[in-house]
């Protein structure tokens, strides 16, 4: 939902729309058809202090508990590879956390009466390292005996059966340190990549991953009150409690959080935005990092808008181009700005009633 700043009355025909537009909808949040069906691995790696191992499976309870309650999904498999309580001398194959993760991207889970999924979910709780004289990224998300690097993730990702019947859009959060080079390997059409740190010489212990497990099913995070959770709010929360984190107790901040969905291997930080209106611009040109997250939602909430897919596309390129006619405020006369603006908001009440 676009939120406008009011420094004159507004007329009372758009007052009337606004509260049409929130009000128009159906009981369920999507439509059948509009549902979607997650894959869904949360990988927990090496602990290293035990202090770390609780804190990394208190994440991953909120993420399963999250996906399993989640009712904006049609159907949820969700497999936790957990190494975080285990020692390389409980097992004979020290790389079996590896070979289950390499496993998982290779072998889709199916969930029962359905062909595949359309969404499938990778997250990283653990620690990461980063060699900068390595040839390859030199970052390694630290697993259970054998790390894992993004360069074996990419390999894994191409070789799946599912991505040689039909592309499925890929959601990978790293919430370790030493994180970033990830992005920049994984980064594609059709991917959102997430992950706690910018470079990979951010290798302090990440707390990233703690506020995001908090964010994805907390009402809290709503940003734009449509009663449900976005993966960009969810990051967006995180990212803005993580340096708040550091800002609170007067320590320089040791990692920053980046978004990618546009392919571009850039990433957008959280600092671009205010609440989810984007305040800066990428350099050169470039796209800005936002918008297919945040049309994932995590959570809905008992009152959630009623919008299918297709209903919520359209209604974010409205809001798009209110959001450009804001810029251009300056540019027009009062009467024709809030002339267009009428316009814009007639288009979205015929979008949501449709």
């Amino acid at each position: 939902m676009v939120w406008l700043r009011i420094d004159r009355p507004f007329p009372l025909l758009l007052l009337i729309l606004l509260f049409l537009v929130r009000c128009i909808g159906v009981p369920q949040l999507f439509a059948q058809s509009d549902q979607v069906a997650r894959d869904v691995c949360v990988v927990i790696g090496a602990q290293g202090e035990v202090e770390y191992g609780e804190a990394f499976r208190a994440w991953a309870k909120r993420w399963q508990d999250a996906f399993q309650s989640n009712s904006t999904s049609q159907s949820t498999s969700f497999t936790l590879i957990d190494g975080s309580s285990k020692q390389d001398s409980d097992v004979t194959d020290t790389n079996e956390d590896r070979e289950k993760l390499i496993k998982w991207i290779g072998e889709p889970t199916v969930s029962e009466g359905l062909q595949r999924a359309s969404e499938r979910w990778l997250v990283l709780i653990g620690h990461g390292t980063y060699e900068p004289s390595k040839e390859t990224s030199g970052a390694r998300f630290n697993l259970r005996g054998g790390d894992v690097s993004p360069e074996m993730l990419v390999t894994a990702i191409q070789n799946s059966t599912a991505e040689s019947l039909s592309p499925t859009r890929w959601i990978i959060v790293n919430c370790s340190s030493c994180s970033g080079p990830f992005l920049k390997a994984l980064s594609a059409p059709n991917r959102i990549i997430i992950t706690a740190t910018k470079t990979g010489s951010e290798q302090n212990f990440s707390r990233f991953g703690d506020y995001f497990s908090k964010a994805i099913a907390n009402p809290e995070a709503d940003l734009d009150h449509d009663k449900c959770v976005s993966l960009l709010e969810a990051f967006l929360i995180a990212g803005k409690n993580t340096e708040k984190f550091y800002k609170d107790g007067g320590r320089l901040a040791s990692e920053q959080a980046l978004l990618d969905d546009n392919g571009d291997k850039r990433g957008t930080p959280a600092t671009f935005f205010q609440g989810i209106r984007p305040l800066k611009a990428p350099s050169d040109n470039l796209e800005l990092d936002g918008i297919q997250a945040k049309r994932i939602v995590l959570a809905a909430f008992d009152e959630a808008d009623a919008l299918s897919e297709s209903q919520r596309i359209e209604v974010e390129l409205i809001e798009n181009k209110i959001e450009t006619l804001r810029n251009r405020k300056m540019e027009l006369s009062t009467d024709d700005y809030y002339r267009e603006l009428e316009l814009l908001f007639r288009e979205i009440a015929r979008a949501r009633s449709m």
